[in-house]
C-alpha cells in the first residue's frame, strides 16, 4: 500500500489561498492603458541593443529625452514575447505575484508556525492589494519588496544589493526597499527566527539604543547599487519627478484613497482590524514595526496604488497578532500554536491530497493558454485582452493611409503604439511624466471639448480622431 506523504488541514490552507492568488491574476485580462507601450519599448531596445531614452511614438513631444525608470522591466517582457508571445508574459507576471505572496505566507508562518494563521492574513493582504496587482512593471517590485522581507526575516540580508540593483533598473519603486532595511537596522526587534512565540507585555525592553551594524552596511551597499543604471544618480529624482507628475496628471489610481471606495473600505476594514486585535492580544508596538505601519499606511492613503505594499509589509505582524488573540482565547500557557510538524489525529491525509489535487488542476484550467475553455471562469475572465482594447479600431487606423497623427484616449494610446505602424503617432499616452503641462493641458480641452479644442487639435495636426462612442 503506498502511504502518502503527511499533508495538514494547515498546508492545504496556505495552498488553497496562494493558488487563489495565482489563479486570479492568470486569470486578469490585459488593461490596454498600462502594457503595451512598455512592450513596444522593449522591442525597440532589443532590436536595437541600446536604451530607449527620447519619445520615439508621439508626435507632440517626438525626440524629447527623458528617463526611462522602467527599461529593465520593458526588456524582460520582450523577451518573454519573443519566447511565448502575451500569454507567456501574462504567466510569469501571475508566478511573480504568487511568489510574491508565497513569500509573505512564509514570514507569517516563521513567525508564528501555524499555517491557518498564515493563510489568513495572507489572503487578507491579497485582498487589500487587488487593484494593484495588473500586469505592468510594478509586478516586479510588489515580488522584490516581498523578498526583501522575507531576506530579512531570515538573516540573509547579505543577498540584498544585487537584488536592489536588478529591483533599480526594473521599477520605480526601490525606495521601499530601503526603507523597509533602514528600518530593520534602526530598530533591530526581538529574535523571532525559529521561535514561533511572541513576545510578551511584560517582557523587559532595552533601554540601549543598538543599531544593527552589519544591516546597516548591507542597507548603503544596496543603495550604492541602485546607482548602477543607465541613469547613475539622476534615477532617484526622476523617480521623485515621475510621482508628482503621475499625481498631478488626476490619475485615478495616484488620486488619495477614498474611504468610501471599495479599496478604502476594505483597506480600513483591514487597518481597523490589526488595531483591534493588536489591542486584544495586549501587545506592543515593535518601534520597527510601528515606523513600517506608519509610513506605509501614510502611502497607502496618499495614493490608491500603494494599498499593495502596505498589505505585505503588514502582513506579518498581522499574523502574530492574530495569533496571540487566537492564544489568549484558548488561555493555553504552552507555546504559541501547535507547531506545523506535530502530529494531529485530526488530519486526513488522503481528503488533504484530494483536495489539493483539484485546485491543482483548477489552476491548470486557469492558465492563459486553457482560460478561454474553462467553463467554470465567469465570462469576463476568459478572454486574453479586456474588452475595451481597441485593437479593431487600430487595424482601421493601420490601413487609413492619411491617419499620421492620431488623437485617442491615453488608456487606449498605449495599445496604438504597440499596434500602429511607425510613423502613425499618438499625441498623448500612458508615459504622463514625460509630458509638459502645455501637452497635458491641451489633451484635458480636447477630451472634454472645453472651448478652443478644434483649434487645439488644428495647432498639432491631428488628422485622425480614436473616439468611443
Amino acid at each position: 500500500m503506498v502511504r502518502l506523504p503527511r499533508l495538514t488541514l494547515g498546508h492545504v490552507w496556505i495552498v488553497a489561498v496562494l493558488g487563489s492568488i495565482f489563479g486570479y491574476v492568470c486569470t486578469m485580462p490585459v488593461d490596454p492603458a498600462d502594457f503595451w507601450h512598455y512592450l513596444k519599448a522593449g522591442q525597440f531596445m532589443v532590436e536595437t541593443r541600446s536604451v530607449l531614452d527620447y519619445d520615439r511614438y508621439t508626435f507632440t513631444i517626438a525626440s524629447r529625452p527623458f528617463v526611462n525608470i522602467h527599461w529593465g522591466s520593458q526588456v524582460a517582457y520582450y523577451l518573454v514575447y519573443l519566447i511565448g508571445q502575451v500569454p507567456l508574459i501574462v504567466f510569469v507576471h501571475a508566478v511573480a505575484v504568487g511568489l510574491a505572496f508565497a513569500l509573505v505566507c512564509a514570514v507569517a508562518w516563521h513567525r508564528t508556525r501555524d499555517g491557518r494563521v498564515a493563510a489568513i492574513t495572507t489572503l487578507v493582504a491579497f485582498i487589500v492589494g487587488t487593484p494593484g496587482l495588473a500586469l505592468r512593471p510594478q509586478g516586479f517590485s510588489i515580488c522584490l519588496l516581498a523578498v526583501t522581507v522575507w531576506l530579512l526575516e531570515r538573516r540573509r540580508a547579505w543577498v540584498l544589493p544585487p537584488i536592489f540593483l536588478c529591483w533599480a533598473n526594473l521599477h520605480g519603486a526601490f525606495p521601499l526597499g530601503l526603507f523597509v532595511i533602514a528600518a530593520y537596522a534602526l530598530c533591530p526587534g526581538p529574535d523571532l527566527i525559529g521561535g514561533g512565540r511572541l513576545v510578551p507585555r511584560a517582557a523587559p525592553v532595552p533601554t540601549v539604543w543598538r543599531p544593527d551594524l552589519p544591516l546597516l552596511a548591507v542597507l548603503a551597499a544596496s543603495g550604492a547599487a541602485t546607482l548602477i543604471t543607465p541613469w547613475g544618480v539622476h534615477l532617484f529624482p526622476a523617480v521623485l519627478a515621475a510621482e508628482a507628475a503621475s499625481r498631478s496628471a488626476g490619475i485615478a489610481e495616484w488620486e488619495p484613497l477614498s474611504l468610501l471606495s471599495a479599496p478604502g473600505a476594505v483597506f480600513l476594514a483591514a487597518a481597523a482590524g490589526l488595531l483591534l486585535l493588536r489591542g486584544a492580544a495586549g501587545e506592543r508596538w515593535r518601534p520597527r514595526d510601528a515606523s513600517l505601519m506608519l509610513l506605509f499606511t501614510y502611502l497607502a492613503m496618499r495614493e490608491q496604488r500603494a494599498v499593495v505594499w502596505w498589505g505585505i509589509v503588514a502582513a506579518p505582524f498581522m499574523a502574530e497578532t492574530l495569533a496571540a488573540v487566537v492564544q489568549s482565547l484558548s488561555n493555553r500557557r504552552a507555546p504559541l500554536i501547535v507547531r506545523e510538524g506535530q502530529p494531529n489525529p485530526g488530519d486526513r491525509v488522503g481528503l488533504n491530497w484530494a483536495l489539493t489535487l483539484v485546485l491543482g488542476l483548477h489552476l491548470i484550467w486557469c492558465t492563459p493558454w486553457l482560460k478561454p475553455g474553462y467553463p467554470l471562469l465567469p465570462d469576463a475572465k476568459r478572454p486574453l485582452l479586456a474588452p475595451d482594447t481597441p485593437a479593431a479600431m487600430a487595424r482601421v487606423i493601420m490601413t487609413s493611409p492619411g491617419a499620421r497623427h492620431v488623437f485617442a484616449e491615453f488608456t487606449w494610446a498605449g495599445y496604438f503604439i504597440w499596434a500602429l505602424d511607425t510613423e502613425q503617432k499618438v499625441c498623448y499616452d500612458p508615459r504622463t511624466i514625460i509630458f509638459p503641462p502645455p501637452i497635458m493641458g491641451a489633451y484635458r480641452r480636447v477630451s472634454l471639448a472645453l472651448d478652443g479644442w478644434q483649434s487645439t487639435l488644428d495647432r498639432y495636426g491631428v488628422d485622425t480622431l480614436a473616439l468611443s462612442k
